[in-house]
């Protein structure tokens, strides 16, 4: 995997390619500009595999440097490691919505530094292999892709709160190891999403999350917040919102942007979309563990919440026929 590695730091720049060496990283360029950087990852392309970005630099710091990569077409998903011996939640924050992947501390520990580049070379081929990851002509395969579009973590947003699911693991992480409280993890879902993808069809699928992210987008706005796409029409927010959040009220707000917006299929029939949301999650950071498993309490809360809704119109259609 090559990396391109930026730091103002002679010191750093020297060092960096002994410890990367060190960990089997040996295919690594330096520089200790920021303009140079961006000429470099041009160059480079897609054949980039990883950056390595100081946050402390002159001219242009390695938040604006990495916002300037992530709108490169190349690197879009090119993995990126912000490196920083600050640790506060402002530094985080900006970080992530920037595009960052990841973040390392300074000075280097090899476990953690070696844990973050194993992590990106291991994202790296799984976009590699994915059957999503580009537009797909083949109509005998239009099926499986339309499925992977259904079951799969997709890019749905077009805003720095919306993270793939491995950014949004690590800023979850990053929060934990501050101890940082006030935070709320709440799991939302798009009713019916596979009957809604096998009529729509990928790109169809595709406008359709779009809409339920920005309605979504619209609701937790003022809360301050990060978002992903998990797959199977199942979206987890991670909001800085301190004061407990009522899901029915979230959830009548995301219902009523939606209806208002009136996505359509190709055809022009009304999508009629739905989301359920479900009860947040008020993790203690701080004893926190994997925080896969807080995602997937909050999506089976919000896939709770879809079957309560189930039965409840079940019992409404009985008491109907009955008088």
């Amino acid at each position: 995997m090559r990396i391109i590695a930026v730091d103002d730091d002679p010191y750093i720049i020297e060092v960096l390619p002994r410890i990367c060496a060190k960990l089997g990283f040996t295919d690594i360029d330096t520089t200790m500009s920021a303009a140079q950087a961006l000429s470099m990852a041009a160059a480079a392309g897609p054949r980039c595999g990883c950056f390595l970005l100081d946050i402390n630099m002159p001219e242009m710091d390695g938040i604006e440097l990495c916002r300037k990569i992530r709108a490169m077409p190349a690197h879009r998903r090119t993995p990126i490691i912000m490196l920083s011996g600050m640790v506060e939640r402002g530094f985080v924050d900006r970080a992530f919505e920037a595009g960052a992947t990841d973040c390392a501390t300074k000075p280097f520990d090899l476990v953690e530094l070696g844990a973050r580049l194993r992590a990106a070379k291991s994202l790296n081929e799984a976009w590699d292999t994915a059957v999503f990851a580009d537009p797909v002509e083949d109509p005998e395969i239009d099926e499986r892709v339309e499925w992977a579009s259904y079951r799969s973590p997709l890019e749905v947003g077009g805003n720095g709160r919306f993270l793939d699911p491995v950014a949004a693991c690590n800023y979850l992480t990053q929060l934990s190891r501050m101890g940082l409280g006030g935070i709320q993890v709440i799991g939302a879902k798009l009713d019916g999403a596979e009957a809604i993808c096998a009529k729509a069809g990928r790109s169809g699928f595709l406008n359709v999350l779009s809409e339920v992210g920005d309605a979504l987008d619209d609701a937790f706005r003022r809360a301050g917040y990060v978002m992903t796409y998990l797959g199977r029409g199942n979206f987890v927010i991670v909001s800085k919102q301190a004061r407990p959040m009522a899901p029915n009220r979230l959830e009548a707000d995301v219902q009523d942007i939606l209806d208002e917006r009136m996505a359509e299929h190709a055809d022009g029939t009304p999508f009629d979309l739905e989301v359920s949301v479900g009860i947040p999650i008020r993790p203690i950071l701080a004893e926190m563990g994997d925080v896969n498993q807080v995602f997937e309490r909050a999506v089976t809360r919000a896939e709770q919440r879809f079957s309560s809704k189930q039965k409840s119109t079940s019992r409404l259609n009985f008491f109907a026929r009955r008088f």
